[in-house]
């Protein structure tokens, strides 16, 4: 990432849990079916390329939210739109192959079909240690 996308107050967001349910809880019905059906099919398994791309924009994004907290109309945006200060969105499906490469066993706690929230500065560490690890492969 760019050095101009440091997180501003950083020491903020370790007193906040690192993964959350975004929802509450797993939804049912025919919606969140239909939903989890097209979940499967398009983060059925993502190459290592394709998690960095994916965790690289969910850091932007997440990023974005983060520093329209700060001002009065960032968090009336923050309140409207879908954005959660400090933390990115990741399907269940794909937080699972995430904590798979740096083998931590989530079987039990990580539903596919769930939304999550991923807290910003972790995936800005498994991004970078994914990078890492990519580039001590190749060397």
């Amino acid at each position: 990432m760019a050095s101009g996308a440091e997180i501003p107050a950083l020491d903020d967001l370790r007193a906040m849990p690192v993964i959350r349910t975004m929802h509450g809880g797993v939804q049912a019905g025919p919606v969140a079916a239909a939903r989890n059906r097209v979940e499967r099919v398009a983060y059925r398994a993502m190459a290592r390329g394709e998690l960095d791309v994916f965790l690289h924009n969910a850091i932007r994004l997440g990023l974005g939210t983060w520093r329209a907290q700060q001002s009065a109309l960032g968090r009336l945006r923050n309140v409207f739109g879908s954005g959660r200060p400090g933390y990115v969105q990741v399907p269940g499906r794909i937080l699972r192959q995430i904590c798979g490469a740096r083998e931590i066993d989530t079987r039990d706690e990580i539903e596919d079909g769930q939304t999550y929230l991923l807290r910003l500065d972790m995936a800005q560490e498994f991004l970078s240690d994914m990078r890492a690890a990519d580039a001590g492969a190749t060397v």
